[in-house]
Formats: structure tokens, sequence, C-alpha cells
């Protein structure tokens, strides 16, 4: 009896999140299915914090987001380009262009020398990596990292690319390691 007054007597108060515990959390749109869902994860997904990208140290990030179909898919062909054969890179380079594919070979010859694999008769790269784009002037500049036979040696460069002409206007070395 005096456990049913005590409990006539409570003060209740509203239910806090009352539709988290009834949601079927198995599923949710933004959560990609091999995500294992855990609380931390639908607080994550419930917040309006920015998107979070991959960041390679000493390169930056590797957010693509904003960057055109066009311009992207420019930089794509120019990388696979390079790593094929650097002087097949020549038909993506804009006229007047050329002399910076010239001198960005010429000054990676003595790295392709040391790094390369006797099948290096292109002087080819293994792989890269395309990173965030911002604008310079009518261009995009773009910062790539092209690895040599193994990941402990690459270059970092910037690439200028107009969107518009759909070629590459200069090449930048930035960091050669």
């Amino acid at each position: 009896m005096a456990l049913a007054v005590k409990s006539e007597a409570a003060v209740w108060t509203n239910e806090v999140e009352g539709a988290l515990l009834t949601e079927d959390i198995r599923k949710k749109e933004d959560i990609h299915e091999n995500v294992r869902l855990v609380p931390e994860t639908l607080t994550i997904v419930n917040s309006n914090s920015e998107k979070i990208y991959p960041f390679v140290e000493g390169f930056g990030s590797l957010d693509l987001e904003g960057f055109s179909e066009k311009g992207l898919n420019l930089a794509y062909d120019f990388c696979d380009a390079l790593c094929e054969d650097i002087n097949s890179a020549e038909r993506l380079m804009a006229p007047g262009s050329m002399f910076s594919l010239v001198f960005f070979a010429e000054d990676l010859t003595d790295f392709f020398e040391k790094y390369g694999s006797s099948s290096d008769a292109n002087n080819a790269f293994s792989s890269y990596l395309i990173g965030q784009s911002f604008l310079s002037g009518d261009d995009v500049q773009v910062p790539v990292r092209l690895y040599f036979n193994s990941k402990e040696h690459y270059t970092d460069i910037h690439v200028f690319l107009n969107e518009k002409e759909g070629k590459i206007k200069q090449i930048k070395i930035v960091r050669i390691k």
C-alpha cells in the first residue's frame, strides 16, 4: 500500500528520447550497410558536422567533392598517363605548355634511375594520389603525389589544369623524396 501511494505522489517527466528507444536502427540511410551500428555511430550521423575526409600527412586532404567531373577526369587521365609512360602525357598538355612536361621529366631522370625498376624503360610512376584542388585564376591547381616503385619514394607536384580547354597548363614539382 505504501508503494502505491509513493508511486502516485511521484513527479514524472516526459520521455526524453522515446523515438530512439523504439526506432529500428539496424539500417539507416546515411550509414553504409557494412558499418557496425553503435550509439556513437548514430550520434555522428545525426549531428550536423562537416564531412570528414582522409588526410595524408605532408600532402593534405583527399577531399575531391568540390572538383568538377571534367576537371577530375582530366587529372585522372594525366596521372594514369604518368603511370604508363611520361611521354604519353604529351597529348594532355595545352599548346605552348609542353616545356613544363619536358622540364618535369628531365628533373626526375635521376630519381627514376635510382628508384625505378629495370622494367621502367618509359620512366613511369607506379601509383598516385590526387588531393583537394583549389582555383588559381582561370586554372585549377591540383596537388598530386606520384609514387615510385615503393611507397617510401615519391614526388609531390601541383598540376595546373584548365577545365574549359581540358588541358594541363603547368606542372610544378613541390617535393621529391
